[in-house]
């Protein structure tokens, strides 16, 4: 889902029942460097909020995780036995 996009219900295909989307509060104190990155990121213009610096770091994450478990299935293909 994209950053400010609606949180509305979503009603479900095939038995009709209503299903809420995912929701997370987040709610902390950044302290030391992750701080000062928020503040250099911000100064720079790369983030407008809190919540878009959380939001991409989340993706950013995400992505490094597909990365690494498409290089392993890929290591695991080229080192399985041969069919």
């Amino acid at each position: 889902m994209e950053a400010g996009a609606a949180h509305d219900e979503v009603t479900g295909l095939l038995d009709g029942k209503t299903i809420q989307p995912y929701k997370l509060r987040v709610n902390v104190c950044l302290q030391g460097e992750p701080a000062e990155w928020y503040q250099n990121w911000k100064a720079r213009g790369f983030v407008g909020s809190v919540k878009d610096a959380v939001l991409m770091a989340f993706q950013a994450f995400q992505e490094k995780l597909t990365e690494q478990d498409l290089k392993r299935a890929q290591l695991k293909t080229l080192t399985s036995p041969g069919e």
